[in-house]
C-alpha cells in the first residue's frame, strides 16, 4: 500500500530522532512530495554539490522538508518511493564530516 500523504508530525522529527527503524518504516510505503526527498548517498558526491545546494535552497525557500540521503530510489512505478538503503561513500564523507554539516 501507497501512503501518498506525509504526516506533518514526522517531518517535525529531529535529525537524531529519524533512527534505522523509522526510515525502514518508509520503504514501499511513503512517497516523496513536496516536503520529503530521498537521495542514493551518491548524492554527496562532490561533483552533486550544485545539486544539492539546490534541494536545500528549495525546501528553504517553502515550507521546509525532509530530505533523507542514502536511500534508493525505485524505479517505474516505483519512481517515488524509497525501496532499500544506498548510503554515500565512508571515504568521501566521514561520519565526522556528515555530523559537521
Amino acid at each position: 500500500m501507497i501512503f501518498p500523504v506525509w504526516d506533518d508530525i514526522e517531518m517535525k522529527l529531529s535529525p537524531t530522532e529519524w533512527t534505522q527503524e523509522r526510515i525502514e518504516a518508509l520503504f514501499l510505503k511513503v512517497e516523496e512530495s513536496q516536503r520529503l526527498d530521498y537521495k542514493d548517498g551518491r548524492f554527496l558526491k562532490k561533483d552533486c554539490q550544485d545539486a544539492l545546494t539546490k534541494q536545500i535552497t528549495g525546501f528553504a525557500n517553502s515550507d521546509g522538508g525532509t530530505l533523507i540521503i542514502g536511500v534508493a530510489e525505485g524505479q517505474g512505478e516505483q519512481k517515488h518511493l524509497a525501496t532499500g538503503f544506498a548510503p554515500c561513500d565512508g571515504v568521501e564523507w566521514s561520519k565526522e564530516r556528515l555530523e559537521a554539516q
